[in-house]
Formats: structure tokens, sequence, C-alpha cells
């Protein structure tokens, strides 16, 4: 069979197709509904015409009112109650006066100032033995207080030259100590030198050894030798530019000491340390 005689049979069934498919559709379309004319219920109708259906008017619908459930009772229990709290009564001690003392007929003698077992020769050779300065000055040892006008002695002392009893050239002044221990460093520092032992710190330490920067820088005398050693018993805490507490290598730059001098610090307490290396030192 020719080919266009295929497709022109093939051509015809789909416009066939497509016809019945159209007119099936047409006759699936229901028909439009009639208008609604809705009229008031006071309106009459007009003679000559049929009265128009009425719209039922729509019905109100009145919510139901729901009453709202009763919520459970909250159960809370009882609180137990504590009992208040009772504190002791205080007991105050009565008060109990002492005696009265006896009226006393004869005064009281003054308590001696030396011990009851020894006489007085016994009590001054007592002293002699353990007084400081007694000893210092058998040894012929130079004692230098420097500040000691800053002392409730040198108020007394000030007090007694100013009433015309005592003359303000009786005890050195720090001068007069710093002029002796030139010629003093002068003399003993030859040979093996002088040896620095600090004990505590504040003027009673910084006074003396400056001497030697004030020979060397001051009056020029070169050939000044440094102190041979240097220690120092503390119980100030260690800080560097600190009057008491500076490490003894500050003492370098000020020309105290020399780089090479033995220097030594004890940090504890010099009432316990001191007797014990005097003691090591005299053979006790």
């Amino acid at each position: 069979m020719p080919s266009r005689k295929i497709s022109r049979m093939l051509l015809a069934l789909a416009v066939a197709a497509l016809a019945m498919s159209v007119a099936g559709c047409r006759k699936r379309t229901p028909p439009a509904p009639p208008p609604l004319v809705i009229v008031p219920s006071s309106a009459e109708p007009q003679p000559g015409t049929q009265p128009a259906e009425t719209a039922a008017a729509p019905t109100e619908t009145k919510p139901t009112k729901t009453e709202p459930k009763p919520s459970p009772e909250l159960v809370v229990p009882p609180a137990k109650k504590t009992p208040p709290r009772t504190t002791p009564p205080r007991t105050v001690p009565p008060v109990v006066e002492p005696p009265p003392a006896p009226a006393e007929t004869t005064p009281k003698p003054a308590p001696p100032r030396m011990s009851p077992r020894l006489t007085p020769a016994e009590q001054a050779e007592y002293e002699k033995k353990t007084n400081a300065a007694i000893a210092a000055a058998e040894k012929n040892l130079p004692i230098v207080v420097p500040g000691w006008e800053d002392s409730t002695l040198g108020n007394i002392f000030a007090s007694f030259c100013i009433k015309g009893d005592l003359k303000s050239g009786t005890v050195k002044s720090g001068i007069e100590y710093m002029v002796y221990l030139t010629d003093w460093y002068k003399d003993n520092s030859k040979g093996k030198g002088v040896g620095f032992f600090q004990i505590g710190g504040g003027i009673a330490g910084d006074f003396p050894i400056c001497v030697v920067p004030m020979m060397y820088q001051d009056l020029q005398l070169r050939d000044t030798p440094f102190w041979s050693y240097f220690c120092q018993i503390s119980d100030s805490t260690t800080s560097y530019g600190s009057y008491s507490g500076a490490v003894p290598n500050e003492k370098i730059t000020w020309g105290k000491l020399d780089v090479n001098t033995p220097k030594f610090i004890i940090e504890s307490d010099a009432t316990i340390v001191a007797p014990l290396i005097f003691a090591w030192i005299l053979g006790w």
C-alpha cells in the first residue's frame, strides 16, 4: 500500500477522534442555573408577575456557651511548725569584791638596785666584768656613736646644756667622730687591713664604713686601702637601694668595698648569731 494512503488514513482517524472528544465535552457541561432574584419581605409582587423565589435568610448561629471546667484545687501540705529557738539565760557570775587592804602604817622600803646575794664590792666587780664600755676601754677599742643626738639621751643632754650644767662639747659630735675615725683608720689599716663586721643596719653601720670613700675621694688619698672584708648580720628585708637591707654589692659603686673584697651577709637575729660567732672566735 502506498505511504500516501496510509498517512491520509491516519490523519482522518486523528481528526475524527478529536471531533468526538470535543462533542463529548459539550454534552458533559451542566446547564447554567436560573438567576436568583432576592425580593424583600415587605415588598409586594407586582400584578402579572410571579413571585420570585426568595432566598432563605441565613440563620444566626448562637455560640454555645461552654462552662469552664473547675480547675483542680491545689492541695498545699501544712507547713511544719519549728519550735522557737530558746537561748539559755546568761548566768552572770556574782561580783566578788576583794577584801579591803590593810592600812599601811610604815612605807615600803625601796627595792635594792643590786642583787641581794652580792655585797656592794661584789656588785661593782660584777658590773666591771660585764660592762661593754669598760671592756672596750681596757682593750683600747674606740666606741663611735653616730647620731646619738637623735635619741632620748640627746634630748636630756640638750636640756642640761640649756640650763648651763653641761657644755655641748662634753660628748663628741658626728663630725668629731668622723675626724677621729680618719686618724684611727690610717693607723690600723696597714698590713692585713681592717675588716668591717656590721651588726644590724642604719646609721650605726653606714657611718663608719664611709670613712674609706671620704679619705679616697674627698681627701684625695689614693693609697687608702679598702676594708679587708665585709660581714653583716641583718634581719632587714633585702632590697636594692635601701638603707639597712641593701646587698653588699651595692657598696662597690660607692667606693666602700672593692670588687674582690670578701662579702658575707647573715640573714638572722643578731642576738642569736653574734654571740655564737664571738664564742667561736674567742674559743669559749
